[in-house]
Order: structure tokens, then C-alpha cells, then sequence
């Protein structure tokens, strides 16, 4: 769908692939629910956490190729939009799927031109939820979490709504694909500075700095709390 040498596009807007991004997300949807209890024993815990959010941006670990789907499945019906790789968008056909699946790319290049179109989607939804794998890649089966990056935590922030992790725990079984149990943990709400348009560039700095501060924290917090969800079942 993407040229190698054009302008990643984060976003299409036209009525024409709303209906059918529409249309094969509920058909994938429907699919993956009848095959998930059948083949993994699929599971979700702690969905009273959602009680009372409308926007949030969501936060789970990535080791299995069906992540997105296990994602979606957890906190239905809520609505909720993938972000991925920009490398991932360049595939060729793999691309258009991905996108009609209610997922979008993070240029490598400038990864702040998400904000605009992350804007438009909570102003348009009601309710709805923009997904991170702050890992970055995926560790297929891995239940030892590497370091997060910031960029969820600032997206967040910047937005004023709650970071809702949720913990992926994958039990293995001998002769079956492994188990897999959903924990939603509780909504995380990242402190801001609003910036005066009036201060000086020192004050901006400070606050620059704070904004950074706390999202490492927040970061290094719901690493913490999802790792040690993992470690209660291994």
C-alpha cells in the first residue's frame, strides 16, 4: 500500500475505508472469538478496571503473533486502534489488512506526526483506546519484559488520559498452543505541566524535562507492575 520512498500516510480518511475497515474488523472479530477459547483456553481478568474510562491509551507486553487480536478481545466492546512499526506498513497487500484492522504506523522518522491523527480519533469516538507495545518489537513467548519506551506514556500525557496496562501471561502446555490469560490492570494517570505561552525558555526547559522525568517513571512503574503479574504465574 506504501511506497518505500513516499511519505507514510497515518491515517486514511474517507468514508469508503471506514465502512469497510468496519466491516472486516468485525469479521476477523467474530472469527478470532469462536477460535481463541477453543484454542488457548483464552481468558480475561480485571475488566472492571475499564468501568468508567472512555479514553486510554493501552499498554501490553508483545510475544505472540496474535497479540492484537488477544488485545481486542479484552477489552470489547470497546473500541481500539493499533499502533505498529512503519516497516510493518511497507509490506506490500499486508499493509491495506493491517489498516483495515483499525491499525496505524508510527513514521520512524517523525514519530510526533501520530499526534494530529491521534487527536481526530478521540475527538470523533466517544470511547475508544489507542494501543501501545511499548517493547517496540515482538519476543515471541517471552515472559521476561524488556525495557519500555517512553513514546505511549508521553501520548498520555500529552493528552491528559489514563495508561490501562495489560499483561499478557502465557502458560505452556505439552500436546496445545499455550494458555493464554488477559489481566487488565488499573488505570495509571500521568502528572503534566501545561506550558505558558508567556514563560521564559528556561521555564519551558524545566518543564520539557519534567514531562520527560515523569514519563520514564510511569514507564518504569507499569513495567514493574506487569512484570511482577507475569511472575505470579511462573
Amino acid at each position: 500500500m506504501e511506497k518505500q520512498d513516499r511519505e507514510i500516510t497515518i491515517l486514511p480518511d474517507s468514508r469508503v475505508f471506514r465502512f469497510f475497515s468496519h466491516l472486516v474488523f468485525s469479521l476477523v472479530f467474530i472469527l478470532q472469538m469462536s477460535v481463541y477459547p477453543l484454542l488457548f483456553s483464552f481468558r480475561v481478568k480485571g475488566r472492571r478496571h475499564l468501568r468508567n474510562i472512555t479514553h486510554a491509551v493501552y499498554v501490553s507486553n508483545h510475544c505472540h503473533y496474535l497479540d492484537p487480536g488477544f488485545t481486542a478481545a479484552a477489552v470489547w466492546p470497546k473500541k481500539i486502534y493499533f499502533t505498529g512499526l512503519e516497516k510493518t506498513f511497507r509490506i506490500h497487500g499486508f499493509s491495506l489488512f493491517i489498516r483495515l484492522l483499525r491499525s496505524f504506523p508510527i513514521p520512524l522518522r517523525e514519530p510526533g506526526r501520530i499526534i494530529k491523527p491521534i487527536g481526530r480519533l478521540l475527538r470523533e469516538n466517544r470511547s475508544c483506546g489507542i494501543h501501545f507495545f511499548p517493547e517496540g518489537s515482538l519476543a515471541y513467548g517471552s515472559q521476561e519484559l524488556r525495557r519500555f519506551h517512553n513514546g505511549a506514556f508521553s501520548i498520555a500525557q500529552f493528552f491528559q488520559i489514563p495508561v490501562i496496562p495489560i499483561v499478557e501471561i502465557q502458560i505452556q502446555r505439552k500436546f496445545l498452543p499455550p494458555k493464554i490469560i488477559m489481566y487488565i490492570e488499573e488505570p495509571y494517570y500521568i502528572s503534566s505541566l501545561h506550558a505558558n505561552p508567556d514563560s521564559s525558555d528556561s521555564k519551558s526547559s524545566e518543564e520539557y524535562a519534567f514531562c520527560r522525568k515523569t514519563c520514564r517513571e510511569a514507564a518504569d512503574h507499569i513495567f514493574s507492575i506487569m512484570q511482577d503479574r507475569i511472575n505470579l504465574y511462573h
